[in-house]
């Protein structure tokens, strides 16, 4: 997976992109079918897909509806995450997909490296489901990712701050 984060302003935006071996529809289905999101993360589900919508991002005591900002089948999804927003974007290559994932938060986002951390690991969970591997959460993975990357966005926000 590649990836690259950066600030503009007070804003940080995270970047990963990763091929998946699969067409561009059968990936959409996981970024927008319920039943195909929870095979890879299990708190998300589907309102009503268009834009303006919104998806749930369920605990065990509430919900938090995330609107849906842009809505383009088979192209690219994004919705509100708290105070930043998550995009995906899929470009077809033939047999594979690229799917490129967005995000941007502001200051005020709560545990940025813990979120950033989170959705690398569950873009790999994405990426071996829909490729038929299993796939669990690994705490220990999670983690190393959180210390690494960590480490990656401290020197980034400090030579930012120069």
């Amino acid at each position: 997976m590649q990836e690259r984060f950066y600030y503009d302003e007070e804003v940080l935006h995270v970047e990963y992109r990763l091929l998946i071996t699969k067409e561009v529809a059968v990936v959409w289905r996981y970024l927008t079918e319920t039943a195909k999101i929870q095979e890879w993360f299990k708190e998300i589900s589907v309102g009503n897909l268009q834009k303006n919508s919104y998806l749930l991002f369920t605990f065990p005591d509430h919900e938090i509806k995330m609107k849906i900002l842009t809505f383009k089948p088979e192209k690219e999804i994004s919705f509100e995450w708290a105070e930043g927003t998550v995009q995906f974007e899929l470009v077809s290559q033939g047999k594979e997909t690229q799917l490129c994932f967005y995000e941007t938060l502001t200051k005020d986002f709560t545990e940025p490296i813990r979120d950033i951390s989170g959705w690398y690991i569950q873009l790999e969970r994405l990426q071996n489901t829909i490729e038929g591997e299993s796939t669990t959460f690994d705490l220990n993975k999670f983690q190393q990712t959180e210390v690494r990357i960590g480490k990656m966005i401290m020197e980034l926000k400090e030579s930012h701050s120069e």
